[in-house]
């Protein structure tokens, strides 16, 4: 059974924020792009995370994208301690609008709970011409969109 995690993107305001954040990590995981994600700690559900799982992120009070998750890395430093890298996939999948309240780390986010695909993200594309997220999600409801 599948099970994804949701996270804050703690000051980012966009996804275009959170993209220019990123891009300067990118590394080559196993043949991919990918993205490493620092937390404190693994999830004990890594398998089901691993079983096309992906990482949610919470922008500006809404979960309004995700990155697919490739694998956990476990990290020692001798100064801070063990910690977990959640390595995601670089690209970014934009998600329905959904609101979400603030949390600390992470969360696991049931399957079928996670809100729709919107299509892919792409760098630069103006987010202002969308439609509001609140709006939006009233459409959704209303059964317009």
């Amino acid at each position: 059974m599948t099970v994804h995690l949701k996270k804050l993107a703690v000051g980012c305001k966009t996804i275009d924020a959170l993209y220019e954040r990123q891009s300067v990590r990118i590394v080559d995981y196993h043949g991919q792009d990918a993205v490493g994600i620092w937390t404190r700690h693994k999830p004990k559900r890594e398998g089901e995370a691993l079983e096309n799982g992906s990482l949610y992120w919470v922008v500006n009070g809404s979960i309004a994208c995700r990155q697919t998750i490739l694998g956990f890395e476990r990290v020692e430093d001798a100064e801070e301690g063990t910690f977990c890298l959640i390595m995601v996939e670089a690209a970014i999948i934009r998600t329905l609008p959904e609101k979400h309240r603030p949390f600390q780390g992470w969360r696991y986010l049931p399957a079928e709970k996670a809100p729709a695909d919107r299509g892919p993200f792409v760098p630069g594309e103006a987010e202002e011409q969308d439609i509001p997220a609140e709006m939006e999600e009233d459409l959704r409801q209303s059964g317009l969109l």
